[in-house]
C-alpha cells in the first residue's frame, strides 16, 4: 500500500515545482515517513506517515505536504500541523489551487482550506492545468473548470492532461488526436496511442511504431532516435 502511494506522490510532483529553500526535509525511517530541519538535524514530525511528499511551497509562503496515513490521505504544515484532515481515499498535491481527493468512491476537488468546491461527482479525475481537469463519468472523459462546469463535454472514450495548450482525446474508433482548450481537435485523430505535449513534442504511436510530433502535427522523428 505505501508504495502505491509514493508512486502516485513521485508522479504528481513530477508536474510541480518545489522550492529549495524549505526548513524541512523529507526522511524514511523503518518503512515509515516523517520531517527533519534541514538546518540542525531535529526531528520534526516523527516517521510515521505511510508515505508522504516534499514540502511544497504555497504563493503565501507556507508550505505544506500531502501525507498518507494507512489508507487515508490529508495535508500538514512545516510545523507538523493538520491542516487538512486525513479523511481520503487518496488526493493529490496542489495545482492551480485546488486538490483531487477521494471519498465515497468518487473524487471530488478541495480548496487550500479543506473547502470542498467540486462534489464528488466522478469515478476518475486529473488534476488541473491551466484552469482546466479531466474527468470521468459514466466511462466518458471531458474536462471541467475551477467553478465545476463542463467545458469540454464528456464525450471520449479517454483524455490525457492539457500541456501546452492542447490535450490528448481518444475518440470511440480507439483512435487518439489532440483538442484545444475549446474542444477542437488541432491534430486528427490517427494513432492508437498519444501522451500530452512536453517541451513542444508529444510521444504516439501512428500504428507501426512510436513517433514524436510537434504541435502542428508534424513528424520529428521516431524512438529510436
Amino acid at each position: 500500500m505505501r508504495t502505491n502511494h509514493l508512486f502516485k506522490i513521485l508522479i504528481a510532483m513530477l508536474f510541480i515545482t518545489v522550492s529549495s529553500t524549505a526548513q524541512v526535509s523529507l526522511f524514511y525511517q523503518n518503512g515509515k515517513a516523517g520531517y527533519k530541519n534541514t538546518v540542525t538535524g531535529e526531528v520534526v514530525v516523527t516517521a510515521h506517515y505511510t508515505a508522504a511528499s516534499n514540502m511544497i511551497q504555497l504563493p503565501s509562503g507556507d508550505y505544506y505536504a500531502l501525507v498518507f496515513e494507512g489508507t487515508k490521505a490529508g495535508y500538514i504544515n512545516d510545523k507538523g500541523e493538520v491542516i487538512i484532515p486525513l479523511i481520503y481515499d487518496d488526493a493529490s498535491v496542489f495545482s492551480d489551487g485546488m486538490a483531487r481527493v477521494k471519498m465515497g468512491g468518487k473524487y471530488g476537488f478541495i480548496n487550500l482550506q479543506g473547502k470542498t468546491v467540486i462534489p464528488f461527482d466522478y469515478n476518475l479525475a486529473g488534476d488541473f492545468v491551466n484552469g482546466m481537469a479531466r474527468v470521468e463519468q459514466g466511462g466518458k472523459w471531458g474536462f471541467i473548470d475551477i467553478k465545476g462546469r463542463t467545458a469540454i463535454a464528456i464525450e471520449y472514450y479517454n483524455a490525457g492532461d492539457f500541456s501546452e495548450g492542447v490535450a490528448p482525446v481518444m475518440t470511440e474508433t480507439g483512435s487518439w488526436g489532440f483538442i484545444n482548450a475549446q474542444g477542437t481537435f488541432v491534430i486528427k485523430p490517427a494513432y492508437i496511442k498519444a501522451e500530452s505535449f512536453k517541451n513542444g513534442e508529444a510521444l504516439v504511436h501512428n500504428g507501426e511504431k512510436f513517433i514524436f510530433i510537434d504541435l502542428s502535427g508534424k513528424v520529428l522523428r521516431d524512438l529510436s532516435r
